[in-house]
């Protein structure tokens, strides 16, 4: 997902501003597609394209506003942390080979982690985009899950 932020500035008597966006190392605002808003726009808003951001990285963007009735120019900064997705765990399911409506699978998710504040994990399963099955703080489950067409293969996505 895209980050928006959206900066502002107001001065008494003050006839506008122009605005003029940066980033510290490593989040280069020049490199192409990194930016949806382009930042030499004089724009007080900036969309960064959530493809540019990693995940679990921190970034400082600073917003820069010169009154362009004297000149005076005020910085505001912003420090914003990436989240990542939870690590370190995997999808078991058992048994590996079965027959749909017939045999009882068993996912398991074991040693999954995620940052403070992150947690409880929740699971969601998807079938054709819509959502089958959701359950948090668990680890383990078992249900039936709907059969879909004859020669056709389903996915349970892990992460």
């Amino acid at each position: 997902r895209p980050l928006r932020i959206r900066g502002s500035a107001s001065l008494p008597g003050s006839a506008g501003f122009d605005f003029a966006w940066s980033a510290e190392s490593p989040l280069d605002l020049t490199a192409a597609g990194a930016v949806l808003t382009d930042p030499a726009l004089n724009t007080r808003n900036l969309v960064i394209a959530g493809s540019v951001l990693v995940p679990g990285a921190t970034y400082t963007i600073s917003l820069d506003a010169t009154a362009r009735s004297n000149g005076a120019v005020a910085r505001a900064s912003l420090t914003v942390n990436i989240n990542r997705p939870p690590f370190g765990g995997q999808l078991v399911v058992t048994p590996a080979v079965g027959t749909a409506s017939i045999t009882p699978f068993e996912a398991d998710a074991v040693g999954w982690d995620d940052d403070p504040g992150d947690t409880p994990l929740s699971y969601v399963f998807n079938r054709d985009g819509v959502e089958a099955l959701t359950f948090e703080q668990a680890s383990q489950i078992a249900s039936e899950l709907y059969l879909g067409e004859a020669g056709t293969h389903h996915n349970l996505p892990g992460g």
